[in-house]
């Protein structure tokens, strides 16, 4: 909630905060809106109505947008990524015989974002979920 974002240190106790989807209905204090809240647009102009609930009156200046960005999501179409490297001296332990060699994950990159453009991700590795 942007309750106290809204009030700015008044007291939560005297004003009410409602949500609205146009000027006209936060001004009537009409319509609100309840959460959770599902836009119909992109960005969205939500108005915003504080009343006095001693008083009654309410003032109805304050909007904000609300804008759902779009996620990321690793290797979408579930092709499983093979990554193989042979143990052989050319790595960097120069044991051919201890089943290890040194992967660069970040060569994996492109396949993880799967067509996602690399401009809008950073790519991480982790050993675990954890």
């Amino acid at each position: 909630s942007k309750d106290a974002e809204v009030l700015n240190g008044q007291d939560p106790t005297l004003f009410t905060v409602s949500y609205h989807a146009t000027q006209a209905d936060a001004d009537d204090l009409m319509n609100g809106l309840v959460s959770p809240y599902t836009n119909v647009i992109n960005p969205q102009p939500i108005y915003v109505a504080i009343t006095n609930t001693v008083t009654g009156c309410s003032i109805s200046t304050q909007s904000f947008n609300i804008e759902v960005q779009e996620a990321a999501e690793a290797n979408s179409d579930m092709e499983p990524i093979l990554y193989e490297l042979c143990d052989d001296n050319m790595e960097i332990d120069g044991d051919p015989t201890n089943d290890s060699v040194q992967f660069d994950l970040s060569t994996l990159d492109e396949d993880v974002l799967d067509g996602q453009d690399p401009l809008n991700y950073t790519v991480t590795y982790y050993a675990s979920f954890d």
